[in-house]
Parts: structure tokens; C-alpha cells; sequence
């Protein structure tokens, strides 16, 4: 029953953009908090690796802080005002097994 369980790559422009942003070592006292938004495309898979080129539209997007929507048609998705955190992204799409990427930093100006 492996048919599209193996599914939904979430967000790679966003997680090479915010994954990049760690900082490392000490980070000093905590700074002012900034409100933003985290957007970026979905991109779809099959069960054998390959890249799904069509129905990106409805794709269900949540993050930990409570806000939920759905993709466009091409995929695209922004969650706005957020304030600077880290935030898990969770992907579930129709017949696409569901995703979740944790821990993207969101930090002012990245």
C-alpha cells in the first residue's frame, strides 16, 4: 500500500532560505520582535521519487501557531504576520502522504 504515501516535499526554496539563517554559538540578549510572513511553493512527488508537475492547487498548510490554509494552483502559500520564532510547517495533500518541517527560523529581513 505504498501507492502515493511517499509525498509531499514542503517548501525547499523556504527551507534552504530559513534553514540557512541558524545562528550558532551565543546569540546575546534577546532582541525586538519583528512580524513578517513565511512563503514559499510546495512541490509534489510520487511514491517513486519523481517530480509531480500538475495539481498543486490544495494543498493543507499549518503551522504550530495555529494558522491554516491551502496552496494555489501553482502551489504557493504565505503565511502572514508572524512574529519572529521558530515555526513547524505541517503539508498534508489529497492522496500525498503527510509532511512535516520543523523548526524554521523566522527572523527579521531573512
Amino acid at each position: 500500500m505504498f501507492k502515493k504515501n511517499f509525498a509531499i516535499s514542503v517548501i525547499l526554496g523556504v527551507l534552504s532560505i530559513i534553514s540557512s539563517c541558524n545562528k550558532k554559538g551565543d546569540t546575546g540578549p534577546a532582541g525586538p520582535s519583528y512580524t513578517g510572513a513565511i512563503s514559499g511553493h510546495v512541490s509534489l512527488y510520487d511514491q517513486y521519487g519523481t517530480k509531480v508537475i500538475t495539481n498543486y492547487g490544495g494543498v493543507a498548510l499549518a503551522h504550530d501557531g495555529g494558522t491554516s490554509m491551502y496552496t494555489d494552483n501553482t502551489g504557493y502559500f504565505i503565511f502572514g504576520q508572524l512574529s519572529t520564532g521558530d515555526y513547524n510547517i505541517a503539508a498534508k495533500g489529497n492522496g500525498y502522504a503527510a509532511t512535516k518541517a520543523n523548526s524554521f527560523q523566522f527572523l527579521s529581513d531573512t
